[in-house]
């Protein structure tokens, strides 16, 4: 009866620890600028900033294609691009041979139709000029301009039914 008893404090104690140490590490990563427009419960009206984002098509069910987006973008964030350039997601921008630039949150989905596009947004202090070319020609770069969206906050995880 002890043995479970430890067992149990021991996976609280550790689930504690993840959550305390989860806050710092995503409080570092950088997020688009943008002004809150207007505001009801957990929805909101944003106005973003310019920003530019690396997305990738996928067609496969909504988790599928989520997972493997991800897995396109990342691969192409930790240096699958013509520079060998690591793009890490928690490193502030170093200037040496082989930088390590912070990625932005959220990372997004949307449908278009029989696909999603997944994407992530690029960190500021980089332009079109000076992200390197993806060495796979599914990775886009692309320059969004100033833009309003519509923002559904939640907690949890997306599944379907979140989303």
């Amino acid at each position: 009866m002890k043995k479970k008893w430890t067992m149990i404090t021991s996976i609280i104690t550790l689930i504690i620890a993840v959550g305390i140490l989860a806050g710092p590490v995503m409080s570092d990563v950088e997020k688009p600028d943008y002004k809150v427009l207007q505001s009801e419960h957990n929805i909101e009206i944003r106005l973003y900033e310019p920003m530019i984002i690396a997305e990738v098509d996928v067609e496969d069910k909504r988790e599928d294609a989520v997972r493997d987006g991800f897995r396109l973008i990342a691969d192409y964030i930790f240096g699958n691009n013509k520079v060998k350039l690591d793009i890490a997601m928690t490193s502030p921008v170093q200037q040496q041979e082989s930088q390590k630039i912070a990625m932005t949150a959220p990372v997004q989905q949307q449908s278009t139709g029989r696909s999603w596009q997944i994407s992530f947004v690029m960190p500021s202090k980089y332009s079109m000029e000076s992200l390197p070319e993806p060495n796979n020609d599914r990775v886009r770069l692309k320059e969004i301009l100033t833009k309003k969206f519509i923002v559904i906050e939640f907690s949890g995880t997306n599944s379907n039914e979140n989303v």
